[in-house]
């Protein structure tokens, strides 16, 4: 029997062990349920607005941590407005930089 890893993206299971493992869980929930909702392909715009919903709803006690970021969207979301750091960042500054790292990480084509 081949091993599940042969055919992963080796940085797969990062999302779900980095300081926001619960975000990430949350988005991909919302993912899921709007493929089940759609039954079709959902366009990213859908996406976003989605996660954005997500952060939008946050309370301060599930602020979003700084993390790593392997693939340099830090660079990015700072020229987008995350300088003063994601846990005060616009909602759809954060939707489309957790979308941007799903993609990378393999979660979402």
């Amino acid at each position: 029997m081949e091993s599940v890893f042969l055919h992963l993206p080796e940085n797969f299971f990062i999302p779900l062990a980095s300081p926001n493992r619960h975000h990430y869980a949350a988005l991909l929930l919302q993912y899921y349920r709007l493929f089940v909702e759609y039954r079709s392909s959902v366009e990213r715009e859908l996406v976003v607005a989605r996660f954005t919903e997500y952060f939008t709803g946050l309370d301060a006690s599930e602020q979003v941590a700084e993390e790593e970021d392997p693939e340099s969207d830090a660079r990015q979301a700072l020229e987008a407005g995350v300088a003063q750091g994601p846990s005060r960042a616009d909602p759809r500054v954060l939707a489309n930089l957790f979308l941007r790292k799903l993609v990378v990480y393999g979660w979402i084509a």
